[in-house]
């Protein structure tokens, strides 16, 4: 090792590795974990040789340094240089940070220029803790004078606790003063609801995170929606959160007045639609009516067609029902292969009448996802059905299940006349059908019960080829249920 510190020392001559003395040695593998440390390491960090070798020297740095150092590295080698300098800041064994003029350089064997480590040398940095100190408050003055500027709220968070708050901060959460927010817990603003997920992950994270959406109390208890932006920054010393906080409560009721308008203009056109689907079986209707007035030996064709549209009213409206009672609310955990049986064995003998077989490929695996089971099942009937009605001269209807992640994929697949590609953005809509008879609204139904079951549904087809609809669903996941 002394060979190596020799020929370091004389290859580089800067001029601090000289006056490092004792030296404060470290050697990394290609990976970063410490392989050797020099006795004198105590004096500087307060460690023994012992607890530090074979630990990993990113664990001694602060976040933003050992990204700096990493860099740094990385463009020495890429240039096939072999030594750099940075300031870092190093954990002792106390926590604390201590400002650190770390010299490194790459280790290569002779022949072959292979990296087989690096070393560090470290000394502290020669300013007085006094000048930092004094140049540290003076930054932090010139901060502090520019947040509180802001008309966002500023808060910045050590560990649990509240170290920095500026004024707009104080209109934020309704406090007199920013003593009011100084000094407390996190938790005495955040709502309950975001504990484990804050300290869980954001407490935990090296990244800025957001802009996020949470709800936070005031002081008097009263709640508003928020963005936050969560930046990893240091504060005396100390690894802390910088919260930037947006009130977006007007914004979200703007947002909910938005929705209810849009609503309001579905249900227009809706009445609209229905309007014009009911008046043309009641048309029919009228004009029978009439013409058994005049005959009384009324052609038993007339009965049949009254009947036919008056089926169709009744149709209509059923599924009108179904859109406009409220849904139900019981959530579970559902077997989808055992409910898809269910479905198919339920359709079997309308299949049969048509000469179509169902064909169902699933996995060996359980599939559970977690909704509604009587929604689910309006889902696959409305589509096992449409597939059995556009296939009159017989054929098969596939059912193709598979896993993809946290997700499942269930495709029906027919063999009938297809969909125009010009129609296809149109599926979905009310009162829109390729069927003769269809009001569309069967589908309307399917992609609303899929969409509130946080899936999705695409439908892809070929003309006198058949159709493929596929719905992806998330799928159950028991560690949230339990947490539920």
């Amino acid at each position: 090792m002394q060979d190596r510190l020799t020929m370091f020392t004389h290859n580089n001559k800067q001029s601090f590795l000289l006056t490092a003395n004792p030296p404060y040695l470290l050697r990394l593998t290609n990976d970063g974990y410490i392989t050797y440390a020099s006795i004198y390491i105590h004096e500087l960090l307060g460690y023994h040789q012992n607890e530090v070798v074979q630990t990993s020297f990113k664990d001694y740095c602060y976040f933003r340094d050992y990204d700096h150092f990493i860099q740094k590295l990385e463009s020495v080698i890429a240039t096939n240089e072999d030594y750099f300098e940075l300031e870092m800041r190093i954990r002792n064994k106390t926590g604390k940070f201590q400002y650190m003029q770390v010299a490194a350089t790459v280790l290569r064997s002779s022949f072959h220029r292979k990296i087989e480590g690096i070393l560090l040398i470290m000394r502290e940095t020669t300013v007085q803790e006094s000048e930092l100190e004094v140049l540290y408050n003076e930054k932090l003055g010139q901060y502090e004078a520019l947040v509180n500027h802001l008309l966002e709220a500023v808060v910045i968070v050590c560990g649990e606790k509240i170290v920095f708050a500026n004024q707009a901060s104080t209109c934020l959460f309704k406090a007199n003063h920013v003593k009011e927010i100084i000094g407390k817990s996190i938790y005495d603003f955040l709502h309950s609801a975001h504990y484990e997920i804050w300290k869980s992950e954001y407490m935990k994270s090296a990244q800025t995170v957001g802009p996020m959406e949470f709800v936070w109390k005031t002081v008097c208890g009263n709640t508003f929606q928020s963005e936050v932006m969560i930046i990893p920054t240091n504060y005396k010393g100390e690894q802390a959160f910088q919260l930037l906080i947006r009130d977006v409560t007007e914004r979200k009721k703007t947002e909910r007045t938005l929705i209810e308008a849009e609503k309001l203009s579905m249900a227009g056109q809706l009445a609209a639609g229905i309007a014009h689907e009911i008046r043309n079986p009641l048309t029919a209707l009228k004009g029978f009516l009439q013409l058994m007035k005049l005959d009384l030996k009324t052609k038993s064709d007339y009965w049949d067609i009254m009947e036919s549209e008056l089926e169709r009213i009744e149709t209509i409206s059923n599924e009108l029902l179904f859109l406009a009672k409220p849904r139900s609310t019981e959530l579970k955990p559902i077997s989808l292969k055992k409910l898809i049986q269910e479905v198919s064995l339920l359709l079997e003998t309308q299949a049969i009448m048509h000469n179509i077989i169902i064909n169902k490929h699933f996995p060996n695996e359980e599939i559970v996802i977690y909704g509604n089971e009587v929604q689910i099942k309006q889902v696959f009937v409305n589509l096992i059905k449409n597939a059995i009605e556009v296939m009159p001269n017989g054929g098969h209807i596939f059912i193709n299940m598979e896993k993809d992640g946290g997700f499942v994929n269930i495709s029906v697949i027919d063999q009938g006349c297809g969909i125009p590609e010009e129609h296809l953005e149109k599926i979905g809509q009310p009162f829109f059908s390729t069927k003769k008879e269809g009001t569309g609204l069967g589908l309307m139904i399917t992609y609303n019960i899929v969409q509130n079951h946080h899936g999705t549904i695409s439908v892809s087809s070929q003309v006198n080829v058949g159709t493929t609809f596929t719905i992806t669903l998330p799928l159950f996941d028991e560690t949230q249920y339990i947490a539920k």
